[in-house]
Formats: C-alpha cells, sequence, structure tokens
C-alpha cells in the first residue's frame, strides 16, 4: 500500500512540472492498466446482462433507428473537448488556467453543436428514411451539453494515474444507463429507450467525473493558456473525429443502402465488438501514451517499453478476438436469441478486423506522446475515405460485404500506422513483429483449439444446446490459453508474466503468478 501510494504521488508531482522517479513508471503503468480491467470487468456485469435482455425487448429495427442517432450522440464526446483532455494529460507544468480555458472551450463547441444538431433532425430523416429522427435529435444531442463538465476532471484523474477514480465513474455510468434503458424498454418505450440511456448514462458519468476529481468549473480564460495546448490538442481533436467517423460511417452506408433492420443486424455485431475492444483497450492506449510521453525523448526506452506494451497487448487481444470469430455461431444466439442470426458472420470479421484495430491504437498511443500527431491526421483520412469507398462497394454482398470492407480498410490503417511509428522512431519492423508473434502463436492455438472442439461437438453431440456448446468452448479456450502463457519457450514472455506479478503485488500479482 505503501509504494501504491508512493507511485501516486511521483505521478502528482508530473502535475506540476516534476517528472515522476524512474523506477516508478513500469508498476505504476501495470497497476493502471490492472485497474482498468477491473473497472471494465465490472461494467460488463453490468452491461451483458442489460444486453441480453433488451435483445429480447427491442426489435432489430429499434436498435437500426438508435444507432441512426447514437452516431451522432457519441459524437458528442468527440467534438466537445476539442482534443484539449489529451493535452492536459501531455503538457510538462499544468496551470489552473489552462484547466479553466479547456473548460470554456468545450462548453462553448458544446452549446454549438447541440443548436445545430438539434436543429438537423428533419434533415437525418431524410437521410436515413426513418421520420423518428425528426423528434430524437434534440434529445440525442443534450449530450454536448453535458459531457463538457467532464472533460477536464477525466484529463486530470488520467494525468494523474487515478484509475481507481476512473473505475468508480464508469460504475456509476453504467449502473445508471442499465437502470433507465431496462426500466424503459420494459415498460414499451421501444428505440426510445436507447436514446434516454445515452442522457441518463452521460449526466452520472459527468457526476461522477466532477466530484471524484475534485475539480470545479470556473469561467476564467486564457488565451495564452490555450494557444500552448491548442497544436496537440487541434491534431488529436482531428485524428479523434477522423477515428471516429470512420469507425461509424459504415453505419450510415449500411443504413442508406441497406435499411433499417439491415442496420440494425449489423449494428448488433459492430456493438459487441466495440465493447471487446473497449474492454481489450481499457486504459491501456491512454496508461502507455502518458508514459511514453515521459520517456520519449529516450529512443532506447522508449523502443523498450513500447515493444513491452506490444507484447502484452497481443498476448491477450489476439487469442481473444480470433477465440471470438471462431465461437461466434453459439455466441450471438446464446447471447441475442435466434432472431439475431444475421449478426453472425458480420461479427466474426468484424472480430478479425478488430485485432488489427487493438494494434493501431497503441501505435497511435506512441506517436501522439512524441507529439507527432498530425502525421497520424492525414493517414486518418485515407482511413475514413477507405472505410466508405469500400464498405459502400462491397455492400453490394450484403453485410458480410460491409464487414470485409472495414477489415480490409482496417488492415491498410494497421500497415500506415505502423510505418509512421518506424519512421519517427528507432523501432522497426523486426521488433514489431517479434513483439506481436507470441500473440498471433497463442492466438492461432487458441482458434484452432475451439474449432476443433466446435467439429466434434457438432458430429458427436448434434443435439447438444447452443449454450452447452459454448461453455464447452469457451472452457477449451481458456484452457488452451492457460497452458501457452505457463509452458511456451518464449523467454520474453515468461519474464514479462514474472515482472508483472511482482509489480502487481498486491493486490492483483498473486493472479498472475499462478501463470509465472
Amino acid at each position: 500500500m505503501r509504494r501504491d501510494k508512493r507511485s501516486i504521488e511521483d505521478t502528482g508531482a508530473a502535475a506540476e512540472g516534476q517528472r515522476p522517479k524512474r523506477q516508478w513508471y513500469g508498476k505504476t503503468a501495470k497497476r493502471g492498466v490492472a485497474w482498468s480491467y477491473v473497472r471494465e470487468a465490472g461494467t460488463e456485469l453490468i452491461a451483458t446482462p442489460t444486453g441480453l435482455i433488451l435483445a429480447r425487448l427491442l426489435t432489430p429495427y429499434d436498435f437500426g433507428v438508435a444507432a441512426s442517432a447514437v452516431f451522432f450522440i457519441t459524437l458528442a464526446t468527440r467534438l466537445t473537448n476539442f482534443g484539449f483532455n489529451l493535452a492536459l494529460a501531455r503538457i510538462k507544468v499544468l496551470r489552473p488556467e489552462h484547466t479553466s480555458s479547456v473548460f470554456v472551450v468545450t462548453l462553448g463547441v458544446g452549446a454549438t453543436a447541440y443548436a445545430i444538431l438539434a436543429s438537423s433532425g428533419p434533415l437525418m430523416a431524410s437521410f436515413f428514411h426513418a421520420p423518428q429522427l425528426t423528434q430524437i435529435m434534440p434529445v440525442a444531442a443534450l449530450g454536448f451539453l453535458i459531457t463538457p463538465f467532464g472533460t477536464v476532471p477525466a484529463a486530470l484523474m488520467t494525468r494523474n494515474m487515478q484509475f481507481r477514480r476512473t473505475a468508480m465513474c464508469d460504475w456509476i455510468q453504467g449502473i445508471a444507463g442499465a437502470a433507465t434503458v431496462l426500466t424503459l424498454a420494459y415498460s414499451g418505450f421501444g428505440y426510445w429507450s436507447l436514446i434516454y440511456n445515452q442522457v441518463a448514462s452521460d449526466i452520472a458519468a459527468t457526476i461522477g467525473k466532477v466530484v471524484l476529481s475534485g475539480w470545479r468549473p470556473s469561467l476564467r480564460f486564457s488565451r495564452s493558456a490555450i494557444k500552448e495546448l491548442f497544436s496537440f490538442g487541434a491534431g488529436v481533436f482531428a485524428k479523434r473525429l477522423l477515428d471516429y467517423t470512420a469507425g461509424n460511417v459504415d453505419n450510415l452506408v449500411v443504413g442508406r443502402m441497406l435499411g433499417m433492420s439491415a442496420l440494425g443486424f449489423y449494428d448488433k455485431g459492430f456493438v459487441t465488438v466495440r465493447r471487446i475492444l473497449n474492454r481489450l483497450n481499457t486504459g491501456g492506449p491512454m496508461v502507455s501514451f502518458r508514459v511514453l510521453s515521459l520517456i520519449y525523448e529516450e529512443q532506447e526506452r522508449f523502443r523498450n517499453a513500447y515493444r513491452k506494451v506490444v507484447m502484452a497487448t497481443a498476448l491477450i487481444s489476439y487469442p481473444v478476438l480470433l477465440g471470438l470469430a471462431v465461437i461466434g455461431p453459439d455466441l450471438i444466439p446464446v447471447m441475442y436469441g435466434r432472431r439475431w442470426g444475421a449478426t453472425i458472420v458480420p461479427f466474426q470479421i468484424l472480430c478479425i478486423s478488430g485485432s488489427f484495430k487493438v494494434m493501431t491504437d497503441y501505435a497511435g498511443s506512441a506517436i501522439q506522446a512524441m507529439g507527432k500527431i498530425w502525421g497520424q491526421v492525414a493517414r486518418q483520412v485515407v482511413y475514413a475515405v477507405l472505410i466508405v469507398l469500400l464498405v459502400a462497394g462491397f455492400s453490394f454482398w450484403g453485410l458480410m460485404g460491409a464487414a470485409v470492407g472495414v477489415l480490409v480498410a482496417t488492415f491498410v490503417m494497421y500497415l500506415l500506422m505502423e510505418g509512421l511509428l518506424m519512421k519517427l522512431t528507432a523501432i522497426t519492423a523486426r521488433t514489431i513483429f517479434e513483439a506481436q508473434l507470441p500473440g498471433m502463436l497463442c492466438g492461432l492455438g487458441v482458434a484452432a483449439t475451439i474449432g476443433l472442439a466446435r467439429w466434434l461437438l457438432l458430429r458427436h453431440a448434434p443435439g447438444a444446446a447452443a449454450w452447452e456448446r459454448l461453455i464447452i468452448q469457451c472452457a477449451i479456450g481458456a484452457l488452451t490459453y492457460l497452458v501457452f502463457i505457463k509452458f511456451n519457450r518464449f523467454g520474453e514472455v515468461r519474464r514479462l508474466v514474472r515482472d508483472t506479478a511482482a509489480d502487481l503485488n498486491p493486490p492483483f500479482g498473486s493472479l498472475v503468478r499462478l501463470l509465472a
């Protein structure tokens, strides 16, 4: 407990312009990621049963209508902070006028965005051929007025690596959203329950961030303070806006070309994969960004740290995503019901795409840590254009074609980002490949054993229920993963597991030590 307190004090020192002591970087980062996984585990305990119930209370059309509006709801978080939250986390010396000025700017941007989008309902209704959007958009756009109040508190908690408080905020948000959406869906509100869910979640999360961060809003504005943050913040803003566009424009294309019901099926697979990616990426890119931003001037140390980050991420993401792609035919019916069968193939393809997306996000964090944000923005433009062209072109083959378009575009973006990272640093293609190789082999092994188990079950136990097959496949996949981690011949992986166990003890080390 004393060590944990000291590491937090060291990161707090960075908020006043001093760097944390060198020996605490790795330990603080690992504990931050560990708490992030605890946060996401708690969130998933709320989100999974909520999703199972909603899939049976609402129709694909309800989800399709809500998805078309949620595109703009979530856009609120991209627009209203204008990229200043990462700028606040990265700046060497943080002053009160930085935080108050960021709040003033984000509040002004949010109010302007609300006015524009609240009046855009008829246009959105015409585009999607869904008249309900005329009434939905003024409510959906409320997030623009809510989220600015949480931007600065979230940035301060990230800067000080207060991930336990971040976890509490997410749990508050999840509980409030689940209570709202289930109550309204059961009462017959249909797609409106999904819209009000997002609004209630935004309110709860914002209140939690303000209370737990200890920061209070101020309308003091300093032009010089904003100028210090603007270049990096504007780059982050452009990158996030393009990333969000690329990550969601496929929904717009599918809804426009294939209709609301098709969008409902596609969005269900997309949202499921996105939830998985959020869990896998929980805190990791942000923690690595914070730590790498402190050591980016030390090239060898930067390279070694990035290699460890990629290796640890690959050991988790590849087995999970490839394994989920294999169990998709049983997972989707068990989670959402048989009527969602059209979601299975898009879900499987998007899982494979997600493995490249995870690696791209970590490369992006490293590039942002060096302050080279605009090179990433240029590649995001290419990615967004590719998504539109490929999804529109491949939609001729239905939902499967749209998902394949996303997969191709994501792989191209992965290559572009890794190429930019190699151009800016001493990191080589060999370093990246060797760091990912253990995770790739583990993922292929997990997918192969699960696939074999499923084939045997269908052949020799055709009467088994989908949930029974799912439990067996998950158990076999987990066992394969544990065996690989315990007995693999990669010395660097074994050292990583041992070091992680030591750094996380207490309270998480005993769990990891079992694999060392």
